[in-house]
Order: structure tokens, then sequence, then C-alpha cells
């Protein structure tokens, strides 16, 4: 009869643990970032978003399962330079006045062949237009806490970025690769430890 109910202690313990690593996960604001990385007449710069709210469920025993939804405020762009940081919410650019937020959903998830890689199926809608993205990543961490990481490579001309005057490669490149880097918390309780044989 004891060991019966050992049995059970201990299945309901890896129920619970499951459950953990099935729950959405919460961003630290103040250890994540997204970023990309441009070039402006053949030199690189790097830009961020300062305010975005990703919503990410996933468990890395089920990637199948996994949704990612991120909103990402377009006017909080940061490139460290005033110029620049000024044209950006401009029509040439991201148009803010018309377009305020970029979103980025996520499903279909598998794991690939090196241990804690796994990519996505997404759609970026920017600027009014929606592209199918893939979007692989790195993970790690454990039931209470994870880290993400991804870098993806975009073309802004796919989403009427700097188009007319500033679709000249030469002036501003192309290809521009979006980085992201998480610092992630799950929302669901601590699973309890089970209780002690009497």
């Amino acid at each position: 009869m004891i060991r019966n109910r050992s049995t059970v202690c201990f299945a309901i313990t890896l129920l619970a643990s499951a459950q953990v690593f099935a729950s959405e996960w919460r961003m630290d604001p103040a250890a994540s970032r997204l970023e990309f990385v441009a070039t402006a007449q053949g030199t690189d710069f790097t830009g961020r978003f300062r305010k975005f709210t990703p919503r990410i469920r996933f468990d890395p025993m089920n990637p199948a399962g996994a949704w990612f939804d991120v909103a990402i405020e377009l006017a909080s762009v940061d490139t460290t330079n005033a110029e620049r940081d000024d044209a950006l919410p401009t029509r040439d650019f991201f148009w803010t006045e018309k377009y305020p937020r970029a979103r980025f959903t996520a499903t279909a998830c598998k794991a690939l062949a090196a241990a804690g890689r796994f990519q996505c199926q997404g759609t970026l809608a920017l600027r009014g237009k929606s592209r199918r993205i893939a979007f692989p990543f790195a993970w790690s961490g454990d039931a209470r806490t994870a880290r993400l990481s991804a870098s993806v490579p975009l073309n802004r001309l796919d989403f009427g970025i700097g188009t007319g005057d500033w679709a000249d490669p030469a002036t501003i490149g192309h290809r521009v690769s979006v980085k992201v880097a998480l610092n992630l918390r799950s929302t669901a309780p601590a699973a309890r430890a089970p209780a002690s044989e009497p």
C-alpha cells in the first residue's frame, strides 16, 4: 500500500512539473532586449525598441503546443542618434502615426537537431504589411526561469520601410537582423513537494 501511495505522489509531482513548464512566461524588462542591426552608408548601427510586450507559452518537451504574441511600440525606437531617431517614426519609415505598433505571432514550433534549438513559423505585421517568416531560437533554463535568444534576418523593403529615395542600398542596406534576448519567468505557481509518508 505504501509503495502505491509513493507511486501516486511521484506521478502527481511529475504532472505538476509539466504544468509549470507549459505555463505562460513573463519577461523581465530590465534584463531583456529587442534590437536590430542595419547599415547606413555602409556602416552598421544598432537600434532597440524600449517598449515591447511578449506573451509566450512554451514547453521544450512539447514545442508543437507553443505560441508567441509580441506587440512592439515602434515609437520607442532608440538608435542613439537623434537625427535618425527623429526620422524613423515618420511616414518614410515606420509611420508610427498610422501604424503605432508592430506585431509578431508564431505557432507550429518544432525542435531542431541541436540541443536547445527550436523553430516556429511566424507572421510579422509591420507598417500595414504581413509577412511569413521562420523564427529559429535557442531556449535554456528550468521550470521557473528561462532564456530565449534569436537572430532573424529581414528585408526592410518587404514592409515598405524606406522606399522611394531611401530604397538605394548604398544609403540604407536592405537587410536588417533582428536580435532577441529575453529573460523569462514562469507565471505558474511553484509545484508543491509531495506530502511525507505518515
